[in-house]
């Protein structure tokens, strides 16, 4: 018996606490559930981003990106886009880096900003646990100026890196802006669900203990 129940409680240590990864389509929501845990970025040259490439360090984040001004939608402002020095560079990945430092960032949310039309952001995302995940941001259109918000949270585990780059409609390599950029920089309470595995095998080393004695 005792062996039968060191395995159920082993198996369900072994079992991964990483909770879902939960998107979002709002940012009102995003910051909802992050509290008061989150620092946004608005890369205006005021809060240190210059008008063309950087790569630099900011808060322990290491920026492999660019900076575009002025945006289509809000004149005299900055946007992210890919690295490199000239329009054409927005067509190129932009890397966001916060393994160096240790961060704890859990997750991150943007306005997506579309130059022409039937755009995609894809963003990379590699988790500490939960390994590699791309999710495709479609943008409005270049007649429609409204920013496209998303953001991802996962409370259970870490981001290493965030990587975006841009797609149009048959794949290729197109034109991109991001606005607005929240991390989410402090982990939050583990979901009940993600949590149950430990709890339970709580439960059944308790039980074995009691029996024992």
């Amino acid at each position: 018996m005792y062996r039968i129940i060191s395995l159920f409680s082993f198996v369900i240590l072994a079992l991964p606490l990483q909770a879902a990864v939960v998107t979002y389509d709002s940012e009102s929501a995003l910051m909802a559930d992050a509290g008061i845990f989150t620092t946004t970025y608005d890369f205006e040259t005021t809060s240190g981003f210059p008008g063309t490439s950087y790569i630099g360090t900011v808060d322990g984040i290491h920026f492999d990106a660019s900076t575009f001004s002025p945006t289509p939608f809000f004149p005299g402002s900055q946007s992210m886009t890919g690295a490199g020095t000239s329009i054409l560079a927005t067509r190129d990945t932009a890397t966001l880096d916060f393994s160096t430092y240790g961060l704890q960032v859990t997750g991150f949310g943007f306005d997506g900003l579309d130059l022409f039309a039937d755009e995609v952001i894809r963003v990379s995302v590699d988790f500490n646990l939960g390994g590699s995940q791309s999710f495709d941001v479609a943008l409005n259109g270049a007649s429609d100026n409204t920013p496209i918000y998303f953001g991802a949270i996962d409370t259970a585990d870490r981001i290493n890196q965030i990587s975006f780059a841009g797609l149009d409609g048959s794949g290729a390599a197109s034109a991109w802006h991001l606005d607005n950029l929240t991390l989410v920089t402090s982990p939050m309470v583990v979901p009940v669900p993600a949590a149950l595995p430990l709890f339970l095998s709580g439960l059944a080393l308790l039980g074995f203990w009691r029996r024992r004695t």
